[in-house]
């Protein structure tokens, strides 16, 4: 079970690294980012919601996760004068 689960969550997070590579190539995210971290960080959330606390799942709350996870790693933070 655990190699077809590994499998199963790793089709699910291989876009989720695509899309960090290419912005930690771009200079948008820090360097010393772990990529799997925020992938944890953005997922986190809403396995949470779903599995522990009930909460509802908002419209906007992937826009929400994504935002907080982002004031954290982008190299130029939203709102600086790089950013």
């Amino acid at each position: 079970m655990r190699t077809r689960l590994d499998a199963f969550m790793d089709a699910r997070r291989g876009p989720v690294r695509a899309v960090l590579a290419r912005a930690r190539a771009r200079g948008e995210l820090r360097e010393e980012i772990d990529a799997e971290l925020v992938a944890d960080l953005l997922a986190g959330p809403v396995f949470t919601r779903v599995l522990v606390t009930g909460m509802p799942l908002e419209a906007d709350l992937a826009a929400r996760i994504v935002d907080a996870v982002l004031g954290g790693v982008l190299a130029h933070p939203l709102g600086s004068p790089e950013g």
